[in-house]
Parts: structure tokens; sequence; C-alpha cells
């Protein structure tokens, strides 16, 4: 996946298509033969901006993929679910700055889920998954680590892996130590659809435990249908930079499992 998401994933992206459509758009105005395609490409870019930034299609997007899996609000009432594995997303090692800034908001969203986990669920244990992004740092589970013994958490009570590059690897590497047994499985609610289908091709058993829910609360999907456009007609407005994340966010995640569904990984 990393070679894909290296390669291809930036020309799927909206940034990268509208920063195309204006460049094509510039150049083709220059020439009074292309001009008419110059206006074409900077209406598209425009319209792409509108959609994006102003509409409500990214909370669209991203509430689909995260409404996949509810919340796990009881993690006590999973009986036999004693490991509770933590996926990473991003980080860095500096030592000029503390560990609460070293790691992604996303990654930070995860370990606290599965903080709250452990301690609902006694006698559990954390797994952190995840590899080195550079050369001569930390890998990013050590750097998780570094932030659940930061929280108290005990160093008996936390397995590190430390060589996966992606979700796949996450999950393989980990199932060394968790198997066959239930097991909590914490990554971003969007993540999960991939995370989980990944988990069950590896003959694992996985409980949706999702973290950094960002558009279900306002989008939950147990409201009516007057409500639910209602609510739709009330997130138009002024452009919003956020949106571009969520889109984008969205797209990764379904070119991710497209690609993981054709190298049969899922």
């Amino acid at each position: 996946m990393s070679l894909f998401k290296q390669i291809v994933e930036p020309f799927l992206s909206i940034s990268s298509l509208m920063m195309a459509l204006s460049l094509a758009g510039i150049v083709f105005s220059f020439r009074k033969a292309w001009s008419r395609m110059g206006r074409s490409c900077l209406i598209a870019n425009a319209l792409i901006f509108l959609v994006v930034f102003c509409s409500p299609l990214a909370e669209l997007l991203l509430s689909q993929l995260e409404a996949m899996y509810p919340p796990l609000l009881k993690p006590e009432s999973c009986l036999g679910a004693r490991y509770i594995l933590v996926l990473s997303a991003y980080g860095v090692e500096s030592s000029s700055t503390p560990i609460t800034s070293n790691l992604s908001e996303e990654t930070m969203f995860r370990l606290v889920e599965g903080i709250r986990i452990y301690h609902r669920v006694p006698g559990s244990r954390i797994v952190v998954a995840g590899g080195k992004l550079r050369k001569n740092e930390k890998s990013l589970g050590e750097l998780m680590a570094d932030f659940l013994i930061s929280q108290h958490i005990s160093p008996e009570d936390i397995i590190t892996e430390r060589f996966s590059r992606d979700t796949y690897q996450n999950l393989e590497n980990s199932r060394q130590w968790i198997g066959r047994e239930p097991f909590f499985l914490v990554t971003s609610a969007y993540h999960l659809r991939r995370a989980m289908a990944v988990a069950k091709k590896l003959g694992m058993n996985p409980i949706a435990s999702p973290a950094f829910i960002e558009t279900l609360q306002f989008h939950p999907p147990y409201v009516s249908a007057s409500e639910r456009v209602w609510r739709l007609l009330q997130a138009f407005g002024l452009p919003s930079r956020g949106r571009l994340t969520l889109v984008e966010r969205a797209i990764h995640e379904h070119v991710g499992f497209l690609w993981y569904r054709l190298t049969q990984k899922v």
C-alpha cells in the first residue's frame, strides 16, 4: 500500500485535481485557440471549490464510513477480550517537544480511546502498532508506548509492535500476541471498515472500537428523513477548508479499501 499511496494517491486527491485545473485554465487562456478550454477548466475548478468547501459533501462521505460501526460505549460487556490493539496514524520523534506534541491528532485520539477501554476492562493489555517513518527515529509503536507510560499505564501492560508500515502489517504483525482471541480494534472510525476486513481476513476476532469520530454526532444514522434534510440544508454556507481534509480522508479510505481488495488483503 505504501508504494501505491506514494505514486497513485496524489493524482486522486481533490487538491491535485484543483491545482491541475487551475494551471490548465491559466495556460490555455493565453492561447486563443484554447481559450474556451481554459475557461471550462476554471469554471470546473470553481464548481469543485463550491461543492467541496461550501456543501456538506465532506460530512456525508465521512459519516457514511463512520456509521458502519457504532461507538463502543460499554467495552466491559465484551467478555473474553483482554487485548486492545491501537493502530498508529502519524508521529515524529523530537526531544525538544513533549510526547503529546510528537503524535498526530488521530494517533492521540486512538490512544486515548485505548486508555479508556483499558481502564474499563480489568486485566487488559494494550498493543501499539506502527513502524518507523524515518531512519534514526523511534518507531510509531515506541512513540505510542512512551505516551502510554507518560499516562501511568504500566509498561508490563504494553506490547509494542515496531516494524509494520501499513494497516495490513499492523494487524498481521500483532497477530503473534493476539492470535484468535477476541480483541478491541482501536482506530479512527472512518478507517474501521478496512481494518476490520483485514483482521477477519487474517482469521482474527476483532471488536470494532472507533475513535476520532468527527462527523457522526452531526449526522447520526437514526434521525428522521426530514431532520436529515434540514441538517443538510443548514450545512451549506461559507467556505471551510476543513471540509477538504474530510473529503480527501474519505477518498483515501475508499482507494485504500479498493487496493486491499485488488491485492486480496480483505
